[in-house]
């Protein structure tokens, strides 16, 4: 199995969130759930502001909390893709209890209240099995993110730390900064 994961070039994203609109509309998802989303941190003083941006989504980590929490309380929707390593809630055999928004500490799964279910980023299996790269990556004006077995693998410590990223030790995000 190859695991992919997310590579993030800090300082590139212009926080114009072409990357939430390209995954919303490949994903069709509802109006109040978020598969990507972008935050904004600022940072020094008067009159050198600076503002960082942040693109976010699940990151398919090598031990998921919502893995283990779907597991835990016996229902176990959420399985990870032989293939790709992409960690993925089985809308089918999802019962909506919720455990796996609590578990996650980066906020990726949410809850749908339209289908009662909870939904999240499924790294576009469905274009990297066709040869395309996920809509977020497709879309990204300013480069900023990239997918590849190359990014797989925990986050440094160090490098989440510097941007206030929850810490990487609890699940092994596969994320890496440059």
């Amino acid at each position: 199995m190859a695991q992919y994961g997310w590579r993030y070039k800090l300082g590139k994203c212009t926080g114009c969130r072409a990357c939430v609109v390209a995954c919303r509309m490949e994903q069709n998802w509802p109006e109040k759930a978020k598969y990507r989303w972008v935050t904004v941190r600022e940072s020094g003083s008067y009159p050198e502001v600076r503002w960082d941006f942040f693109s976010s989504a699940c990151y398919h980590c090598e031990e998921p909390a919502c893995m283990a929490a779907c597991d835990a309380v016996g229902v176990g929707a959420i399985h990870r893709d032989p293939q790709y390593g992409a960690v993925i809630i089985d809308q089918a055999a999802c019962i909506g209890c919720r455990q796996c928004v609590y578990a996650c500490p980066y906020g990726a799964p949410q809850w749908n209240e339209e289908s009662g279910t909870v939904v999240k980023c499924d790294l576009c299996v469905h274009r990297i099995a066709a040869g395309m790269k996920p809509a977020c990556v497709d879309t990204c004006v300013g480069e900023a993110l990239e997918l590849d077995t190359a990014a797989a693998g925990p986050v440094a410590t160090s490098d989440a730390e510097s941007i206030g990223f929850a810490n990487p030790d609890m699940t092994g995000p596969n994320i890496r900064f440059s």
